[in-house]
């Protein structure tokens, strides 16, 4: 009896057979069943539907590491580059003021509060934003009413907008969409660095090398720089001292405000800041590890 031929899967590493068209274990996609074409009567031979499948090919391996962990690794390294060269150091401040203040703008927005980001070159940066419109958040409420609407076939998109269209209200036209706005910032600088993150463990948008390194770079600094500030809240006098006397403009930083704004102290806001931040990495990479295999489309 002949043996069983085996090889291994590319997702998960186990052992499967041939034959299988997925991994029993992951689910990856080994092998594509594709028709081919009809051989005529007069041939005298049998039809043919199937072809024989291609071997799956590995991805290839970098320095012995698959690619998602290379170029997470590569960005670590090169993330402070960011902080501790004069020129860089400035580029990086930039970009963390631009997600910043446009964290707090599209709050400010949702919430019917026409808002614009005010970033000047000498290190002050701040979210200018006006009186509540009514008609904007009755606008926002229609715009989520046409996407439950829009997703109703979808189950889990319908009841996401459909939950927030309800508990809009109760953020909007009370103090909780202030304690939004002050998180928002924070928040807009971790949304963008799970967003790179996912770009640089799924190959980017060309898969390039280049593009996956400069996404794992901007991710980690703005990962890195908010667990820092964060920790260093919680647990360091200097560092709240630091916080309390660098207020763009002359203004208080979020977390003083918000503190302010709970009654908590600016440590109890750092280390719950803390604990929120370091969920964007485990997130990005859940996420985009789901949506691989289920597509099969990532390259590393």
């Amino acid at each position: 009896m002949d043996a069983v031929q085996t090889r291994e899967c590319p997702q998960c590493q186990r052992e499967v057979d041939v034959e299988e068209r997925n991994c029993r274990q992951c689910g990856y996609l080994l092998r594509r069943v594709r028709p081919t074409a009809v051989f005529g009567a007069a041939d005298n031979i049998a039809p043919s539907t199937y072809q024989t499948p291609s071997p799956v090919v590995r991805d290839k391996r970098v320095l012995g590491l698959e690619p998602r962990w290379f170029y997470l690794a590569i960005g670590l390294l090169t993330a402070p580059i960011l902080t501790f060269t004069p020129l860089l150091q400035r580029m990086g401040w930039f970009l963390t003021s631009l997600f910043h203040e446009t964290g707090h703008v599209v709050v400010a927005w949702f919430f019917g509060h026409p808002a614009v980001p005010a970033i000047r070159l000498d290190g002050h940066a701040a979210a200018v934003h006006g009186e509540q419109q009514f008609f904007l958040c009755i606008l926002v409420l229609g715009s989520l009413g046409y996407l439950v609407y829009q997703f109703r076939q979808h189950k889990k998109l319908r009841v996401v907008f459909g939950a927030i269209a309800l508990l809009y209200p109760l953020f909007a036209f009370t103090g909780a969409k202030e304690v939004l706005h002050l998180v928002g910032g924070h928040v807009g600088e971790l949304t963008i660095a799970a967003v790179f993150f996912t770009r640089a463990i799924s190959g980017g948008f060309t898969h390039s090398s280049a593009e996956r390194g400069l996404y794992a770079t901007v991710a980690w600094y703005l990962y890195g720089k908010n667990l820092y500030l964060c920790a260093g809240l919680a647990g360091s006098e200097e560092m709240r001292a630091w916080y309390r006397s660098s207020g763009s403009f002359g203004l208080k930083n979020d977390y003083m405000r918000l503190g302010d704004l709970m009654g908590w102290s600016l440590s109890n806001v750092g280390a719950l800041m803390l604990l929120v931040s370091l969920t964007a990495l485990p997130i990005a990479y859940k996420v985009t590890v789901t949506g691989c295999n289920s597509r099969n489309s990532c390259h590393g």
